[in-house]
């Protein structure tokens, strides 16, 4: 992985060789950026001028052999998501400045070193699920975003006699 200057636009970018793609977010968004050239079986090539090296911390490390193997597994990725997020991400993946929920739901879907097991809709129910278990647990209410636990508000006055109680308690 490295990270490049672009005089043009004056930002930076980072280039993924072949070896570092284990489809993280921002992999895939690079991949997903230079489809055309990956479904011609080329590599987007790598840039010439400064760079500055950057290590990983992932010991996973596929050996992807060619071009055509990475896009093989982006199409087979992309063909599990329902056609409206696809077509969003499509679009929407080579501006990078912006990703629609549709969007970021199929790139979420299909990032990870590994592929997922359920398919779209039973891996966005389990999201769903686990992020409406994990506000009940935290005593989220969904409506007010307030912390809401079920127990009534005490003044300060009867929290130092609860306080004054539990040391005497403890004599």
């Amino acid at each position: 992985m490295r990270q490049y200057w672009d005089e043009t636009t004056r930002t930076w970018f980072i280039y993924y060789s072949p070896n570092d793609i284990v489809f993280t977010e921002p992999q895939c968004l690079f991949l997903l950026e230079h489809k055309e050239v990956l479904e011609q079986g080329r590599y987007p090539s790598e840039p010439k001028g400064e760079y500055t090296e950057m290590t990983s911390e992932k010991t996973i490390r596929p050996s992807w052999n060619s071009p055509s193997n990475i896009n093989a597994e982006l199409d087979f990725r992309l063909s599990g998501v329902p056609e409206d997020a696809r077509e969003a991400l499509l679009h929407e993946a080579p501006r990078l400045d912006y990703l629609s929920k549709p969007a970021l739901w199929a790139l979420n879907y299909i990032s990870g070193w590994k592929r997922k097991r359920e398919t779209f809709a039973q891996w966005r129910a389990d999201t769903k699920r686990r992020k409406n278990h994990k506000s009940m647990v935290l005593g989220i209410d969904r409506e007010k975003g307030v912390r809401f636990n079920g127990k009534q508000e005490f003044t300060r006055v009867q929290l130092q006699e609860r306080a004054k109680r539990k040391r005497n308690r403890r004599r």
